[in-house]
């Protein structure tokens, strides 16, 4: 029974992140997820601005296209409360891959040792479906924004997601390195 334990334990565990780009401060990780043709990226940089300017930026939705790479709108559907939303967001694609819209939860918390954090998961039916667009069933995202001692931020985003309509997931994949770099070089 040890043995099974043992095991059972090992193939729930994460895969080690593997880094696949550092260019211009900006480190960029992937690694494989169990089950999934799709990889999990994260992207991490430090920027020279206190964390709640930055956080500010980020809860502003509105500014979204300015910053997040592939972003063509942002639709705030509901505030349940001051720290969670409900957003309708669309990423636009190059041809001649189908636009994607997402509609997402975003959860925002303060963890015990200051970060500020957001996780967004997806609800795919909480908007009417849309015209020309494939919607993004699976969504798993962590934005966290740490303060460090000597002002700056230190910034991590996480996600994981599904390549819903017809997309290979090498094409995925190769964007789960474009976008956080791009999302991260247009946010600095």
């Amino acid at each position: 029974s040890f043995f099974c334990l043992a095991l059972c334990q090992s193939a729930l565990a994460e895969q080690p992140w593997q880094l696949k780009k550092n260019e211009g401060g900006i480190k960029i990780y992937t690694r494989e997820v169990k089950n999934s043709p799709i990889v999990e990226f994260k992207s991490v940089m430090t920027l020279d601005v206190p964390r709640d300017k930055v956080v500010a930026l980020y809860e502003n939705e509105a500014r979204y296209p300015e910053w997040f790479y592939q972003c063509a709108g942002v639709r705030l559907l509901e505030t349940k409360s001051d720290n969670e939303k409900i957003i309708y967001s669309v990423m636009h694609m190059p041809w001649p891959v189908s636009d994607r819209d997402s509609v997402y939860r975003r959860v925002k918390s303060v963890e015990p040792g200051g970060d500020v954090v957001f996780r967004l998961s997806a609800l795919p039916d909480a908007y009417p479906k849309q015209p020309g667009k494939v919607r993004v069933t699976y969504l798993k995202i962590e934005w966290r924004f740490k303060a460090l001692l000597d002002g700056r931020t230190e910034i991590s985003f996480q996600q994981h997601s599904s390549s819903d309509g017809h997309i290979p997931s090498a094409i995925v994949n190769k964007l789960s390195i474009n976008i956080p770099l791009k999302t991260f070089q247009k946010m600095k």
